[in-house]
């Protein structure tokens, strides 16, 4: 296998209940029309990077998003969870939360999570695990649900990795090409310390880039198609679904 075709998709918010609006929109919805778009040419694995669910208590709600990606696509999966994420009702559900080795490449999912807090956490046995798995790896893509660095966003901002020793990780091996992850809800495209760190938009509302207080667009739902090539190239897109209308809206508190 020359070159691996990996699509990420990233802060799905399925709501309890078939049909349920979050924001006012329909995430159910949104996910299959992404799942959709996204599937309809070759696919290697399917990268989720957390926020799979906006009400975590519920197993339910994991089983519907497994079963709604397992009528399209057969191939394999890994999930990493988000900050709306909790890991018992995902282990119930089985959800695949493993790391994937397709050809070449190790495709690393970092667990940045903790149950029932928004910031990101990242021990020290997960980071040694890393080590132990570049080392042993051609070419590494890492996936996390929150991001390195800020996106201009600070009520985004102040939930974000600050871990030294895995942006170390990250940035310091030549194994390791790039860096996807979700929870900002847009895209995100940078190169730090020669490696690239991608976020994702995602599968049902976006936020606006550069705001200051939590503030939505109507740009449509996305996903990341990867290309990553035997030489440790890595080649990638965002696509979205350009034929739904969402008008997205917070609710009042």
């Amino acid at each position: 296998m020359s070159t691996i075709s990996v699509v990420q998709i990233t802060d799905v918010h399925l709501t309890p209940q078939p049909g349920g609006l979050l924001c006012n929109v329909d995430t159910q919805a949104t996910l299959e029309a992404v799942l959709d778009a996204a599937l309809a040419e070759h696919v290697d694995a399917l990268l989720v990077t957390g926020d799979i669910v906006h009400d975590p208590m519920d197993a339910r709600g994991y089983q519907r998003f497994l079963d709604t990606v397992r009528l399209r696509f057969d191939g394999p999966i890994a999930c990493t969870p988000g900050n709306h994420d909790m890991h018992s009702p995902m282990q119930l559900a089985g959800l695949p939360t493993g790391d994937l080795h397709i050809g070449a490449w190790h495709l690393a999912l970092i667990d940045t999570h903790v149950d029932e807090l928004p910031s990101a956490s990242v021990g020290d046995t997960q980071v040694q695990a890393l080590e132990a798995t570049i080392a042993e790896s051609a070419h590494v893509l890492l996936a996390t649900h929150h991001h390195f660095f800020p996106v201009g966003c600070p009520w985004l901002d102040c939930d974000r990795i600050r871990s030294a020793t895995l942006l170390e990780c990250a940035t310091q091996h030549a194994a390791v090409r790039g860096v996807v992850f979700g929870h900002v809800h847009q895209e995100v495209q940078t190169e730090q310390h020669g490696t690239w760190f991608l976020g994702t938009p995602s599968t049902c509302f976006q936020f606006e880039p550069g705001t200051r207080v939590p503030t939505l667009n109507r740009q449509p739902p996305g996903w990341r198609r990867l290309l990553l090539h035997d030489d440790g190239r890595i080649d990638t897109s965002v696509g979205r679904v350009t034929d739904l209308s969402l008008d997205p809206i917070f609710p009042k508190k």
